[in-house]
């Protein structure tokens, strides 16, 4: 009788632990620790060991903080870390090979700055340090892309002061050094890119604006790292540019075999006057070198987040989380399924949020942290998971 009593009591704790599990993954976001500084316009870097490394972003008034803090996804706490050496905003951030990381341009509080500074972070003293500087400047809203052989490709930028930069350049981990390398066709600040999952080591670059009145363009080009030149890539078939406030939440997201994505972001004639949010999407094929429409999501987004999400827990769905609908933050998030090129709703995050950074972490859940929430924008500290 006792023996049968245990057996039962052993069966209903199984059944509700896996009922837990069962919740758990559910397509669900939980909340988990803060941040020390409520920012935007920063970047978030998942490190070698597990961790994310939270880098720069601007206060509520605009100014650039320089702490950097740290993520531990086993505790689910953050940790202040060593200070940028210049503190920035608008910045790129790439984790380089030998398990630093690097991040390049932004601002400090002046927009009209066109900055050729970059630093690397190291895990084993906390600290930053100046790497040399770039053979051109690059300001804020460029792209950094690290290549197959360790090297990080940075291209295009500019100031919000009337410049826009065509020129791209090379880091070399090993000497610290910069390069430039071939400029791209047109000159682009505010685009995507993304390394191509073909295997060939080119890059991706699509959309920006470029020169004034600063429209959103549709033309993408490719950087093929064996030669140092670009090459034409198609145009998609909707203009698209990150972000004229400076947020730089990538609206490219890497597929297999060569496909990119391309969903949401800000078209317009004029960066800072007629530009409003779209909810188009489309699909580049690596080897035709061309776009084509997809499934549409189901509301306009921009400063918003796309993440390819890990395929050894699922199919390699794509999140896109929270943004602004040109009228008001959301806190919606929805899901695009490769197969179908139909996107279904998720689950919603617990509050609206635009300009916040989404990390994909080893576990296959996303980290989602900082931002503006609500209209007007009021940053925040605070950092979501999301669990498929």
């Amino acid at each position: 009788m006792k023996k049968t009593v245990l057996t039962l009591i052993n069966a209903i704790a199984f059944l509700a632990i896996t009922a837990n599990l069962a919740q758990l993954a559910g397509q669900t976001f939980f909340t988990t620790g803060s941040m020390k500084h409520a920012r935007a316009s920063h970047q978030a870097t998942l490190l070698s060991d597990g961790r994310v490394l939270v880098s720069g972003g601007q206060n509520a008034a605009a100014t650039a903080i320089a702490q950097a803090e740290i993520y531990n996804p086993t505790t689910g706490n953050w940790r202040v870390t060593g200070s940028n050496v210049n503190a920035r905003y608008d910045h790129a951030a790439t984790l380089l090979m030998d398990g630093r990381v690097l991040v390049v341009g932004g601002v400090s509080s002046n927009v009209c700055t066109s900055n050729v500074t970059a630093e690397t972070y190291s895990t084993s003293t906390g600290k930053w340090s100046l790497t040399g500087n770039l053979p051109s400047p690059v300001g804020t809203g460029m792209v950094a892309v690290r290549l197959l052989n360790g090297n990080v490709l940075v291209a295009g930028g500019g100031n919000r002061c009337g410049a826009v930069y065509k020129t791209a350049a090379l880091f070399d981990p090993s000497t610290n050094t910069w390069s430039a390398t071939g400029s791209m066709s047109i000159d682009r600040q505010f685009a995507s890119a993304v390394l191509l999952s073909d295997g060939s080591g080119r890059v991706l670059v699509a959309g920006g604006v470029t020169d004034s009145p600063f429209p959103a363009v549709a033309s993408a080009e490719i950087f093929d790292p064996s030669t140092g030149t670009w090459s034409p890539a198609g145009s998609m078939v909707t203009p698209r540019d990150a972000s004229c406030n400076g947020f730089m939440q990538s609206y490219l997201a890497a597929l297999t075999g060569g496909t990119v994505l391309a969903a949401g972001a800000l078209s317009g004639s004029s960066c800072f006057s007629a530009q409003a949010a779209v909810s188009a999407a489309e699909t580049f094929s690596s080897s035709g070198l061309s776009w084509a429409s997809t499934g549409a999501m189901s509301v306009p987004r921009s400063s918003s987040t796309l993440t390819t999400l890990n395929t050894a827990f699922n199919d390699g769905m794509v999140l896109a989380a929270g943004g602004s609908n040109s009228a008001s933050s959301l806190s919606s998030a929805e899901l695009f399924n490769p197969s179908t090129g139909i996107w279904s709703a998720t689950a919603s995050m617990p509050a609206p949020r635009e300009g916040h950074t989404a990390t994909l972490l080893l576990n296959g859940q996303v980290l989602i942290a900082g931002g503006a929430v609500g209209s007007p924008g009021t940053l925040t500290a605070t950092a979501v998971l999301y669990i498929e």
